[in-house]
């Protein structure tokens, strides 16, 4: 492939840019400057960029694991998982190209699998940028913001769309095919996914201590224990939240009810303090509360109790329940394996959010889903 492009730009007059160069690159979810070039630590981030040339080259430090990599043209509208590529990380540093279409605006997002790195170094890095054309000036900022909250189901654990599944390689190397990847496509979201395995919203699977999924939220990246949130996106106008299956591992008590409730209350007023500078209810910001298929009655009476008082204290808390998205077999979840939901049912949840995220963030439905 290196040795393809090196063809293509032969006689050009090449411009080549770091990746975090802000003139030019617009980055996409919580992706911060690291290393020399823009990182990507929770899934879904990644930059966009417009030149004038035909080539794109991505340069990027890659890690045991590796990562994954999609690229579209502004002209794709809002289908922006063609052509998914896996970079496999066996080697320090890699490149790719993409075409692009004149000045057409590309996107690049970067699966990067934080939980499942065996090094601890859990940030994709992608180091520099070359275009056999011009830079052109930074796009401008995403209207759309969304910020997903999970656990291995949202993480999409065992599934791997288009590729053979139950590789346990998870999303961690999978975004495009979890309902989270799904959603932010179809509206065209910059999105930040925050989701990791065996984790709860204030209680982990199978009694282990740790963090919670709230406590990664605040982190740069999942080893970070210093909570830096030095994040400089802009305010989400949703907040996703499909948590509770390993809060009620081995099953639920109203003394986990109100823990639940209540965690899901603190949660949302410290996203305000971050964003709006106070805890008190914002009026930009939604809060989606997401009933799922797994386990699927132990969390509903905790998720209804912190929708009706969260939205008694003033905030707009929706409740979504995605309850059928696995048809009748919730322990296979349809067309998934080791109880986790397949490709089928991660598009099942989405249909289900998506017309609610259409309702009540008034963003029209670009197609079907």
């Amino acid at each position: 492939m290196m040795f393809l492009f090196s063809l293509i730009l032969s006689g050009t007059s090449a411009s080549i840019i770091s990746a975090s160069d802000t003139r030019y690159v617009r980055g996409l979810g919580r992706s911060f400057p690291a290393g020399g070039g823009l990182g990507v630590s929770w899934l879904g981030g990644g930059l966009k960029v417009s030149h004038n040339g035909t080539v794109l080259r991505a340069t990027s430090r890659a890690h045991s694991r590796g990562f994954k990599w999609v690229t579209y043209e502004s002209t794709q509208g809002n289908d922006p998982w063609q052509g998914v590529a896996i970079i496999p990380g066996s080697a320090l540093n890699e490149s790719f190209t993409a075409s692009a279409g004149g000045s057409g605006e590309t996107k690049i997002l970067i699966n990067s699998p934080p939980d499942y790195w065996a090094d601890g170094a859990d940030a994709a890095v992608l180091l520099t940028l070359e275009s056999d054309g011009s830079f052109l000036p930074a796009p401008p900022a995403p209207t759309r913001v969304l910020h997903v909250l999970g656990d291995s189901i949202t993480a999409a654990t065992n599934v791997r769309g288009g590729f053979p599944r139950c590789a346990d390689m998870g999303l961690y190397a999978d975004l495009s095919s979890s309902w989270a990847g799904i959603l932010c496509a179809f509206f065209g979201a910059s999105c930040s996914t925050v989701a990791v395995g065996g984790k709860g919203l204030v209680k982990n699977c199978c009694d282990t201590g740790g963090p919670t999924v709230p406590d990664f939220y605040t982190q740069t990246k999942k080893n970070d224990p210093t909570g830096s949130f030095n994040f400089s996106d802009a305010p989400p106008d949703g907040v996703l939240v499909y948590l509770g299956t390993n809060d009620y591992s081995h099953g639920g008590s109203p003394a986990l009810d109100l823990a639940f409730t209540a965690g899901f209350l603190q949660f949302m007023k410290n996203v305000t303090q971050r964003y709006y500078g106070t805890p008190a209810a914002p009026l930009n910001t939604t809060f989606f509360a997401i009933l799922g298929p797994m386990s699927p009655s132990l969390p509903s009476r905790a998720l209804q109790a912190a929708v009706s008082q969260g939205t008694a204290l003033g905030f707009r808390v929706v409740f979504v329940n995605a309850t059928t998205a696995c048809g009748d077999d919730l322990g296979g979840c349809t067309d998934g394996c080791a109880g986790h939901p397949g490709v089928a049912s991660h598009r099942n949840i989405a249909r289900m959010v998506a017309p609610l995220v259409e309702k009540f963030l008034g963003w029209p439905v670009p197609g079907v889903l």
